[in-house]
């Protein structure tokens, strides 16, 4: 009897072995198959993030072009804000020049 326990022990052990064997490469095949269609899934995930930061970085260059034009601007409009004053000075001494009398119009009046 000892030996048909012993027979059955070997055999029980041979049958969990395989069963072993047999989840261990199951979980393989589900772990390759999933990590196929995780890759898949990943693949297009970085590519939409590729050009989202294609964009991003395409948006920042529109602004510091936009930032530089408006620095142009604002340089632009400074410099004619002062030539426009000094021809409002040039404006007021010539509109004051013209508003006096001149010293030989009153000396022929004065005649």
């Amino acid at each position: 009897m000892a030996g048909v326990t012993a027979i059955i022990a070997v055999v029980a052990l041979f049958i969990g072995l395989a069963a072993i064997w047999l989840v261990t490469d199951s979980i393989g095949k589900i772990e390759k198959r999933t990590r196929r269609m995780a890759d898949t899934q990943i693949k297009a995930l970085r590519q939409s993030i590729a050009d989202l930061g294609q964009a991003v970085s395409d948006i920042k260059a529109g602004q510091e072009d936009i930032r530089n034009r408006v620095r142009d601007v604002v340089r632009n409009r400074e410099a004619a804000d002062g030539e426009l004053a000094a021809l409002r000075r040039d404006m007021d001494r010539v509109t004051g020049a013209l508003s006096q009398p001149t010293t030989k119009q009153s000396r022929r009046g004065g005649t």
